[in-house]
């Protein structure tokens, strides 16, 4: 008699290869819990025991179980087995350090909702004449900074053993700001165009989380080197309460604080206040601690952004206190370039008139952002159902 089970012939009323009765029915499915496990199944259930005595085994077993449970159950963002699991997509975009899915394809780059956001943004009119304006004001500063460092070069060369100490430090700080300056004027035209570029190129969905970056990078950097003067600012604001008698460390705080001042585009408040001199540092010392503090919401702008782009979902933050403050500034560039050109525009050479109409430049241009910005936290909140 042939066995209906493993097919071995058999006589008796038991298979003597898998023990199945020859008078019963086949055995069923082990899964319906009727009847023994065939030979194949009682052995594959063998390595698999076997296979889970190992470590590794066991944990990339509970791994791929674990996933297949978030998968089935469908949980909320945020609640998934791996980081930035989205059922819906079929992979993984969060850090492979599992190995049971692989890398966010190139494709699938900022086509979440948030990332669609952030594209059309990125790619408008508005951001297309904030590059336009940022890279005339950038152009404008690298010919005058250059043109600086070469004058107070030359100045070295020829009376520099003449100076006073006060005089070389005032000469020092202005070289090295003005060289920082040149730098970061640099660095935002490639940013900026980097950007839209990214948003626009026929590579926009994989350039797109690197040309985020590159901003993010900017901002960091530029709000580092802000809060130098601003610390600076407030240290001559309190010698000048105290009434500290001068010396060489209180005229570099000093020269350092108008040397950024002019540079970041605050001239007229040195200016307005010439003849006092604690209300011109605690002005400048407000304004350059702003300024330092948007360089870091944008910062952090930048980084949510590139999370968002990777991973999908409103993720951004900061957006709304970034863009209140880039408004402001954009409002007291455009402010103190206007009282400039007014009060002395007659007096101003050349090189004066660009610098002024420079910072009216990107007066214009931080106010033209922060539209964006504000349009970007009203979508983001039109994403979360607010």
């Amino acid at each position: 008699m042939t066995c209906p089970n493993c097919g071995r012939q058999a006589t008796g009323n038991f298979c003597p290869g898998c023990g199945t009765r020859l008078s019963a029915q086949p055995a069923s499915d082990p899964g319906t819990g009727q009847g023994r496990p065939s030979r194949r199944r009682r052995a594959q259930n063998r390595n698999d025991r076997q296979s889970l005595e190992y470590p590794q085994n066991r944990e990339h077993v509970y791994r791929q179980i674990n996933a297949q449970q978030s998968f089935r159950q469908g949980s909320a963002p945020g609640q998934y087995a791996f980081p930035g699991y989205v059922p819906s997509q079929g992979y993984n975009p969060g850090r492979q350090e599992t190995g049971v899915y692989q890398d966010i394809p190139a494709w699938a780059t900022g086509q979440s909702p948030g990332g669609q956001l952030l594209m059309r943004l990125a790619g408008s009119t508005i951001m297309l004449i904030c590059a336009i304006l940022a890279s005339l004001y950038a152009l404008s500063m690298c010919y005058l900074c250059g043109k600086e460092i070469v004058h107070l070069i030359g100045e070295i060369g020829d009376h520099y053993k003449y100076y006073s100490t006060a005089q070389k430090i005032a000469n020092i700080i202005s070289i090295v700001t003005a060289f920082a300056h040149a730098i970061m004027a640099a660095w935002l035209l490639a940013a900026v165009w980097r950007l839209i570029g990214s948003a626009v190129g026929r590579y926009r969905l994989a350039m797109s989380c690197s040309g985020l970056q590159f901003c993010k990078s900017y901002t960091r950097i530029r709000g580092l080197l802000l809060f130098l003067p601003a610390f600076a600012a407030m240290l001559s604001l309190a010698m000048d309460i105290v009434e500290v008698e001068t010396n060489s460390f209180s005229y570099g705080t000093l020269s350092l604080t108008l040397s950024c001042a002019t540079h970041a585009g605050f001239q007229a408040v040195t200016v307005l206040f010439t003849k006092h001199t604690t209300l011109t540092l605690a002005f400048l010392s407000g304004l350059l601690l702003l300024a330092a503090a948007r360089s870091s919401l944008l910062t952090t702008v930048c980084a949510t952004s590139v999370r968002m782009l990777r991973y999908g979902g409103p993720q951004q933050r900061r957006v709304v206190p970034a863009a209140v403050l880039t408004l402001l500034r954009g409002l007291v560039l455009l402010a103190g370039g206007i009282y400039m050109l007014a009060e002395y525009g007659d007096h101003f050479q050349f090189d004066g008139i660009l610098q002024i109409s420079s910072f009216l430049v990107t007066g214009l241009a931080s106010c033209l952002l922060s539209v964006l910005l504000f349009r970007d936290a009203a979508g983001i909140r039109r994403l979360q159902g607010e």
